[in-house]
C-alpha cells in the first residue's frame, strides 16, 4: 500500500515567506505552493493548516482570489476550485494566514532509538535548555499536503533581532539580513 497513490495532488514546491514573534507566540505567514493535480478530476484540495490559524486569504493566478473554509476541531483547509482541473496540471496557490500558534515542545525533537531497543526513549537532558520554540512537522505552522511528502521548499524566516532561527537545508549566501528598528520598533533577522 502507498498513500501518494491516493492522493489528489502532488506538491512541487513550497515557498514559505513567515515571520515569527517568539514572545507573543504568533505566526504571520505566506505561502505559495506548487502542485500537479494526481487525480482523474479534482474540483477542491485540502492542506493541512493548524486550526488556530486563522487564514486571510487564497489565491491562484488561474483562478484568482478562492473560496476556502476551514473545519471546526480540525487542522484542514479546504480550497474549492471553480470548475474541475485534469490530472497532470499544475496550479499554483498562495495562503496568506497567522495567529497565535504556541510552539511544539522540545521532548518531540529529542526522541532517539536505542540501539537494542525497539521503542524510541525519550533522551535526557543534564542541563536545562535555553528557552526555545520549535515549530517543525508536530506544528502545521503552514499549509502543506495532507500526507507526508518532500517537496523543494524555500524559506524566508523573520524573527526579533534577538532571536536566531535554525532551519534544516542549505542557508542562502549573505543570510541572515540585519533589519535595523523603525520608528521605536524593534529590528528583526531574517
Amino acid at each position: 500500500y502507498d498513500e501518494d497513490d491516493l492522493v489528489d495532488y502532488d506538491v512541487l514546491d513550497y515557498r514559505l515567506n513567515v515571520r515569527f514573534d517568539p514572545e507573543r507566540e504568533s505566526v504571520d505567514g505566506i505561502a505559495t505552493i506548487d502542485l500537479r493535480i494526481k487525480a482523474p478530476l479534482v474540483s477542491t484540495l485540502t492542506f493541512r493548516l493548524d486550526e488556530r490559524l486563522k487564514v486571510r486569504s487564497v489565491s491562484s493566478p488561474d483562478f484568482g482570489r478562492l473560496m476556502h473554509l476551514r473545519v471546526v476541531g480540525q487542522n484542514n483547509l479546504i480550497v474549492n476550485l471553480p470548475a474541475g482541473v485534469l490530472e497532470g496540471t499544475e496550479l499554483e496557490f498562495t495562503v496568506a494566514y497567522g495567529g497565535h500558534l504556541p510552539p511544539q515542545s522540545l521532548e518531540r525533537e529529542a526522541i532517539s532509538v536505542g540501539q537494542d531497543a525497539q521503542m524510541p526513549q525519550i533522551v535526557e537532558l543534564a542541563v536545562p535548555p535555553e528557552r526555545h520554540w520549535v515549530y517543525s512537522n508536530g506544528v502545521y505552522w503552514y499549509p502543506q499536503a495532507t500526507v507526508s511528502d518532500y517537496a523543494k521548499a524555500t524559506l524566508r524566516i523573520t524573527v526579533p533581532d534577538n532571536f536566531e532561527c535554525v532551519a534544516s537545508g542549505l542557508q542562502a549566501v549573505g543570510s541572515p539580513i540585519h533589519v535595523e528598528p523603525k520608528n521605536g520598533g524593534r529590528g528583526a533577522r531574517i
